[in-house]
């Protein structure tokens, strides 16, 4: 019967396992390119890795902190469309419901002066895309109030 080795020194002896540009980050998992992909190594899901890389650090292999990439402008307007989106789909239901109850002649949840306000938030939400501050969030449109008392 054949011994079998310490995960991290099948790893280690395993030329398999290439790696190159360490980059270390807060958390104390690695950044780094693994058999020529990007890789991310951390001690609770690849812990032989993240051994051997640790391993290497401590006999002076180079490395650099993370630093996160900062999103463009086409992913910070695709992020902030689809939070617009998710706040329309959020309160839409409030205005059918409203439409429903006129249509049925029902006593409303919402009064004229809370639907128009809920109009004005949906069409703020709509055209927000078109402002100059998008995709700032600081300029996302603001909710009424009252809204999370109705959703919630």
């Amino acid at each position: 019967m054949q011994e079998q080795s310490a995960p991290e020194t099948a790893v280690e002896n395993d030329p398999r396992h290439d790696f190159s540009g360490i980059q270390v980050k807060q958390d104390g998992s690695f950044i780094l390119t693994l058999n020529g992909c990007p890789f991310h190594a951390t001690q609770a899901e690849t812990p032989e890795v993240h051994a051997r890389i640790t391993r290497a650090l401590e006999e002076g292999a180079g490395s650099t902190p993370y630093v996160e990439p900062v999103p463009t402008q086409e992913e910070n307007e695709q992020h902030e469309r689809i939070w617009r989106d998710q706040q329309i789909n959020r309160v839409s239901w409030l205005r059918d419901r409203h439409r429903d109850e006129l249509q049925l002649e029902r006593r409303t949840s919402l009064t004229a002066e809370q639907y128009a306000e809920l109009l004005d938030y949906l069409q703020a939400l709509r055209d927000w895309p078109q402002s100059l501050e998008f995709p700032a969030a600081s300029s996302r449109p603001a909710a009424p109030p009252w809204i999370t008392s109705q959703i919630h």
